[in-house]
């Protein structure tokens, strides 16, 4: 309170202490005594009462709240922390004792407006604000308008935002796009504030980022990258929640192959080796409900169970299961951080591996699970089965046919291959077989034999009765597989021949297929090793016509088999023929006697060789101490030399006696065959009738007639073919039809039903055989019986010669 009076200023400041809160009036008298003059001055001073809030702790509309009393009004709801409301927000007045005995009313005015916005009143005591604002400041005082009676002010200001943010994702940046900033014009902004990651439909939200605000505002929009794949939802700062987006792109750990895994990485297989065109499988990707994504690949590796123990030690364990993974899979991903790797090895069905481990040694199979996960939760699962078979491949087991079954080594094929007791085991692969996609099994073997030279050439046909001489290719049910013979290859110079000399001393490289019909295949690489030729010499001895004769010697029928002390062991073939001498009877010493008169067996160094062995069988192979030449008979004699050295040589004579009076060419028979007492047997008769024969049509006259107990005849015919090299092996069914061919053959009987055997073939020693190899020089023998109705016999014996020469011969 104050007067002024010529400019002076008088002020004075009073306290009125009345606990009523009444109003009081107070004043002042001036008074001037020089000229008796006065002043005064009055005011009324009101008390003002306190307001208070309700908290936001307390429900005002509970009876035991305090309202009126503790507070006078209530804002519901409060604020968040930013200051913001998502909705109305309602003032409530709680007259009570505001104003004891008056009648309180309560304003609110908007902060700059002369009017207030409400009066609320005992029956009127609440007002709400709807409408979106981004800031509406009210001061807020109760009064009673009878008594002029006012109380302190509050003060509150109003930030409401309804609308929520709106967010979108752009796949092909991998960019999130938030946003706050309303479409509605009428609609407040509170900004972008916090970032979830929820499920699917916006539940169990956990907080990405929280972004910063001024004055509990926040930015209109925000972008965000690198964001894990998953549902996320955008908070504004007035606590609206955005619908959830979806957020994908990220893609689960990528796997490969490892590039040292490929051929010429340089590592080292676990396992089957990795090819060029073994990719890793396609994978299966599923979405989670939190949006993260799983890649699952199933993949089956195979190979061949060992029984030696030599595949994973006998044992296929985990760590061999994570040096199995390690080596046929590699990991990356774009999101950052370090991968995380669990392996697993499992039964073939999941469960746990009985004893946590799986024997190589014999047919199973495995699983191998490894689960690789980035730091956001997508993951790849690489199912690995591994399985073990038995080996299905071709096999190939030392000793083949043959060219000597008296050689030093016992099989006369240069590699032994045991006895029926204890047979050698097959060669084993170079390098675990490998087992393609369809199943089929590959091998590959290296085998090595030397050999001596001779005057001749093999091609192709003729490799392949070089393996079988001295191996025994089978598949694995016992059966030849089917061989082919890929290249023939000079290792001095790696150039492809298309036949090897056999007369000149080098180094050959053979390629070899061996396949079975289900496509299992073996590839065979022999090194062929010629060297120069050293064992004994059989040299005929000159015929008495021309004594003084140079008579080259016998080559062999093969080249000479080289064993592993460097021995040569040769096999020369020859025959010769005589006429029956009945009565006659010749003994072991006689039969020797005769080798030694029509041979010279000589070392290479010119002296004489020493004999080592001495053998006589008949047609059938067996042994004999004697030929008896009162009949028409083929005998084998063996003749075996050695020189110093150790080097041999055998020769095997066929020895055949014939009747003396035999036709040179029979005389044909008659077109209607006689009797037995016409000189003319009831067995089957058999003629040439092949057109391309010199003589077509020429009869075959019989070597021997013979009557059993029962009256039937049984007669043998002989007849000869000699052909040139060719290729292909010749089987007994393909003699059969080339008989068929050649010969006519004829009943005597009036039904003219015949029958015929199947084809026996026998080498030149008269072992049976399965097959004639027409791509080197060989005599072999062949017999097929022909029967008629009342079972008399004709027993068709011919040699079967091929020759290396220039003469056009037979084409059969």
């Amino acid at each position: 309170m104050g007067n002024t009076a010529n400019d002076s200023v008088i002020e004075y400041w009073a306290t009125m202490n009345q606990s009523d809160g009444a109003a009081a009036t107070v004043g002042q008298v001036l008074t001037d005594d020089m000229f008796d003059g006065s002043a005064s001055l009055t005011r009324t001073l009101l008390n003002a009462r306190p307001i208070t809030p309700a908290p936001d702790t307390i429900d005002p509309a509970n009876p035991g709240s305090g309202a009126g009393t503790s507070f006078h009004f209530a804002r519901r709801p409060a604020a968040n922390a930013n200051g913001w409301n998502n909705s109305p927000v309602t003032f409530t007045f709680f007259p009570g004792d505001l104003m004891a005995g008056g009648v309180p009313q309560l304003t609110l005015t908007k902060t700059g407006d002369a009017l207030p916005t409400a009066t609320l009143t005992a029956d009127n005591r609440t007002w709400t604000r709807a409408d979106d604002t981004a800031s509406y400041p009210l001061t807020l005082q109760g009064s009673d308008p009878d008594t002029g009676v006012v109380s302190q002010t509050a003060t509150d200001t109003l930030k409401i935002d309804t609308a929520a943010p709106t967010v979108s994702f752009d796949s092909s940046s991998g960019v999130l796009t938030v946003s706050d900033a309303p479409s509605d014009p009428s609609k407040a902004m509170s900004g972008v504030w916090r970032l979830y990651r929820t499920a699917a439909d916006g539940s169990g939200a956990q907080l990405v980022k929280t972004f910063g605000l001024t004055s509990g505002n926040g930015a209109s929009s925000q972008t965000i990258s690198g964001l894990a794949n998953g549902y996320y939802v955008v908070e504004d700062a007035a606590g609206n929640q955005s619908a959830p987006v979806r957020v994908s792109g990220v893609n689960p750990p990528t796997p490969s192959r490892p590039s040292g895994s490929l051929p010429g990485g340089g590592v080292d297989p676990v396992g089957p080796p990795l090819g060029d065109d073994e990719p890793v499988p396609e994978p299966d990707i599923d979405e989670a409900d939190d949006g993260t994504t799983h890649a699952t690949i199933n993949e089956t590796v195979t190979q061949i169970a060992d029984p030696t123990g030599a595949l994973f030690g006998g044992s296929f364990d985990a760590a061999d299961a994570n040096a199995l993974m390690d080596y046929r899979y590699a990991f990356t991903t774009a999101v950052p951080g370090v991968l995380t790797t669990t392996t697993e090895l499992l039964a073939a069905d999941g469960s746990a591996l009985a004893g946590g481990s799986l024997p190589t040694t014999q047919p199973g199979s495995c699983l191998v699970k490894r689960v690789v996960t980035d730091k956001q939760g997508n993951t790849t699962t690489v199912n690995l089965t591994y399985q073990l078979v038995k080996p299905a491949y071709p096999e190939v087991y030392p000793g083949g046919p043959g060219t000597d079954p008296d050689a030093p080594d016992g099989t006369g094929g240069g590699n032994p291959g045991g006895d029926s007791e204890n047979p050698k085991p097959p060669v084993e692969p170079v390098g675990p077989p490998t087992i393609s996609s369809d199943g089929t099994q590959h091998a590959r073997v290296k085998l090595t034999v030397t050999e001596a030279t001779v005057p001749a050439f093999m091609t192709a046909a003729g490799a392949q009765g070089l393996l079988l001489r001295h191996w025994s290719p089978q598949t694995v049910d016992g059966a030849t597989p089917k061989i082919s013979v890929d290249s023939l290859v000079r290792v001095a110079d790696n150039s492809v021949v298309s036949r090897v000399d056999l007369s000149v001393p080098d180094n050959y490289l053979i390629t070899y297929t061996l396949a079975d019909a289900a496509g299992n295949t073996t590839v065979v690489e022999l090194t062929y090793c010629l060297v120069a030729s050293r064992p004994p010499l059989v040299v005929p001895e000159p015929s008495d016509d021309d004594p003084t004769a140079i008579v080259p010697p016998l080559h062999p029928v093969e080249p000479p088999y080289v064993d592993d002390a460097g021995n040569q062991h040769a096999v020369t073939d020859d025959a010769m023929t005589e006429p029956v001498e009945v009565g006659v009877v010749m003994s072991e010493t006689e039969i020797q006697t005769m080798v030694e008169e029509r041979y010279a067996f000589l070392s290479a160094g010119g002296d004489d060789a020493e004999v080592v062995g001495f053998s006589v069988a008949d047609m059938a192979g067996k042994p004999t101490t004697f030929i008896n030449k009162s009949f028409p008979a083929s005998y084998t004699v063996r003749y075996k030399v050695a020189d110093d050295a150790g080097d041999t040589t055998l020769l095997r004579l066929r020895y055949s006696l014939v009747a003396d009076d035999e036709p040179s060419v029979p005389p044909a028979p008659p077109l209607n065959p006689g009797t037995p007492d016409e000189g003319r047997p009831d067995a089957p008769v058999i003629s040439v009738v092949d057109p391309d024969d010199p003589l077509p049509g020429r009869p075959l006259g019989p070597v021997s007639v013979e009557e059993d107990e029962r009256g039937l005849h049984h007669a043998v015919i002989e007849d000869t073919i000699v052909v040139g090299l060719r290729e292909g092996m010749m089987t007994p069914s393909d003699f059969a039809a080339l008989f068929a061919k050649r010969y006519g053959v004829a009943s005597t009987l009036a039904d003219g039903a015949v029958t015929a055997s199947s084809v026996a073939l026998f080498d030149s020693e008269g072992v049976p055989i399965t097959a004639v190899d027409r791509s080197k020089p060989g005599i072999y023998h062949l017999e097929q019986v022909f029967s008629d109705s009342a079972g008399n016999t004709t027993t068709l014996r011919v040699t079967y010669e091929v020759r290396a020469t220039n003469r056009k011969l037979a084409a059969v």
